[in-house]
């Protein structure tokens, strides 16, 4: 976006906020995704209150961004990445996008610029989060899939064993133990982060160290072992998973609570 309709859309959607006060503009925004498509409530279980203020949240930090194109983007694939248990349909994405510009225009009038720029983010929210839906999701269907077939308590034991942790068994099996329901959950971030501060707190009850590098190690040998008939392209799928998606979590997680 260039940098002079950037900074139009960051004004103007910073008057509207300042004409209604942020949580009341919360709430016209919520209204009006949600008159202009009522299927979409039963995806969402959060209260009114709290979505709205998420769903403005999440809106006003991407607008905040959009002079600088990278954090921008990250901050749409970190969007999108919430939602891949929800169907992001392209058809959705346009009604929200003209029920969402039709509600601020309703609050405060935006020029040609500030219209045409709002439409156009809004536009690369909803398009952003559909492309992440339909190129990764195959990859959370991979690691289930994976899971299902890797998940052998025995076969940790083993090569912790092997690889010289064993005298580390309680904490890893501590870990081994909630690992299910966090790759079970891996779709949907928000389980995903309560079953990480499930951990966390486990682990805030376990006296001495623990270093999970020898966890992430001594999982991925037991895939090793486990999947060498269905294709590499599982490994790295769940080594991705441990990596980038539920691993940092709890990494992040854990270290806060301690």
């Amino acid at each position: 976006m260039p940098l002079d309709i950037a900074k139009v859309l960051k004004k103007a959607w910073a008057d509207f906020i300042g004409t209604l006060g942020f949580e009341s503009a919360a709430d016209v925004i919520y209204s009006a995704c949600f008159d202009a498509a009522p299927t979409l409530q039963g995806l969402f279980k959060t209260p009114r209150s709290f979505m709205s203020l998420r769903l403005m949240q999440g809106i006003t930090n991407i607008i905040n961004l959009s002079e600088n194109p990278p954090a921008m983007k990250a901050a749409v694939e970190t969007l999108g990445s919430r939602h891949f248990d929800r169907d992001p349909q392209a058809v959705r994405v346009t009604v929200l996008q003209e029920a969402m510009v039709s509600a601020v225009q309703e609050v405060f009038p935006l020029s040609p610029k500030g219209r045409l720029a709002l439409v156009a983010v809004l536009n690369y929210i909803g398009g952003g989060n559909c492309y992440i839906t339909r190129e990764y999701y195959g990859r959370i269907k991979i690691i289930s899939n994976s899971w299902k077939i890797a998940n052998n308590k025995e076969m940790f034991s083993f090569n912790s064993a092997v690889m010289g942790f064993g005298r580390h068994s309680t904490w890893m099996h501590l870990i081994l133990d909630q690992f299910d329901d966090i790759v079970v959950h891996a779709a949907d971030s928000y389980r995903l982060q309560e079953e990480c501060d499930i951990l966390s707190l486990v682990l805030a009850q376990h006296a001495g160290t623990m270093n999970l590098t020898e966890f992430k190690a001594i999982m991925l040998a037991s895939l090793r072992s486990l999947l060498p008939k269905a294709g590499q392209l599982r490994f790295v799928g769940f080594r991705q998973f441990l990596k980038v998606r539920g691993f940092s979590a709890f990494f992040f997680l854990v270290y806060l609570g301690f």
